[in-house]
């Protein structure tokens, strides 16, 4: 059983880039901090870099657009989106340049509290891009990580901007879960960006953005088309792993370790895929679609594990049904 959730863990991560395939699902979306400063691949680009990623998105064929924008294209037009967090100064100084070369708009993400400290864009600076076409967006108040906060404190980050009128928001640290992508639907935002792999049924309140890679030019294609992020390596090399071990040593059921929850559908973002070593091996898959989650999970190390749930949620109640190898159906009922 653990090799075969091995094995589905590997095949939900490539199967989600289907939606993407043939130009249909979610917008491509590259999101970047700094620009023309060191960062690390990350977390930086060079601006020839950046035109460079932006050429290769065009030779394929994809219009380059805002995120609230992406969201309006006409079904199956190739739209990617050049997304900025933070709403660091590097950006106006080096990407606003080299887009407008392009004749190509960014979308920004904002950290409100920083707006006109050091190191951050000024609120002159931002309203130049936004007369420029570029989107500005909400990353907070303070980038907070929203799943910690009280209703108050959601409400503050996630609350209006004076001034401003953001349509879509960054989870800062791309975390999320049901209740932040609530709140942020009653505080006015019409979208929001979630990192994660491409999901085979697409959320405007969590759309994906699979983390960027070192090696984006020389796949961008596959990236665009299928969603290869910079978790992909990771998850695949846990799914092939558990085929490789030839010990042949049998281990022990375990209990269910403490991040299962067959009731994940309030925790679970857009997709949550690890691959751990830490004295035993860990694959663990999340996927959402709609009011459903589908939650599998597959550990070795002083025992084995493996499990699969199934959430369905109806605000405010998730009702869930899970089964591990110790054989007990586990029930959940709650918010």
């Amino acid at each position: 059983m653990r090799r075969w959730l091995a094995l589905v863990a590997g095949a939900l991560a490539l199967a989600g880039g289907a939606a993407q395939a043939g130009r249909e699902g979610p917008p491509v979306t590259l999101v970047y901090h700094q620009v023309g400063v060191p960062g690390g691949p990350t977390l930086s680009i060079s601006p020839g870099q950046l035109q460079a990623r932006v050429r290769g998105l065009q030779q394929l064929g994809y219009r380059l657009t805002t995120t609230s924008q992406a969201l309006a294209a006409q079904p199956g037009e190739a739209v990617a989106v050049i997304q900025f967090d933070d709403g660091l100064a590097s950006v106006y100084e080096f990407a606003f340049p080299a887009l407008r070369e392009l004749g190509v708009p960014g979308t920004v993400y904002i950290i409100w509290d920083q707006v006109g400290q050091p190191g951050f864009m000024t609120a002159a600076q931002l309203r130049e891009l936004q007369a420029a076409g570029w989107e500005i967006g909400h990353h907070t108040r303070s980038h907070a990580a929203l799943p910690d906060l009280t209703p108050a404190g959601l409400a503050h980050e996630l609350g209006a901007v004076p001034g401003w009128q953001p349509r879509c928001v960054a989870y800062p640290l791309n975390r999320q879960d049901a209740r932040v992508r609530r709140a942020a639907q009653a505080q006015g935002l019409s979208c929001g960006v979630a990192g994660g792999p491409y999901a085979l049924v697409t959320d405007p309140q969590a759309l994906p953005a699979p983390a960027i890679t070192p090696w984006d030019a020389a796949f961008l294609p596959q990236r665009a088309e299928w969603g290869v992020g910079g978790r992909t390596p990771l998850l695949l090399a846990g799914a092939v792993w558990p085929w490789l071990d030839r010990s042949g040593a049998e281990q022990p059921a375990a209990a269910a370790p403490l991040n299962w929850n067959p009731a994940h559908y309030e925790l679970l973002g857009n997709g949550l895929y690890s691959f751990e070593w830490a004295g035993e091996r860990q694959i663990q898959a999340s996927w959402r679609a709609g009011d459903w989650a589908l939650n599998l999970a597959a550990r070795r190390g002083a025992g084995e594990f493996s499990g699969f749930g199934v959430a369905y949620n109806h605000f405010p109640v998730t009702l869930a049904a899970g089964l591990g190898t110790g054989g007990h159906w586990l029930l959940a009922r709650g918010r």
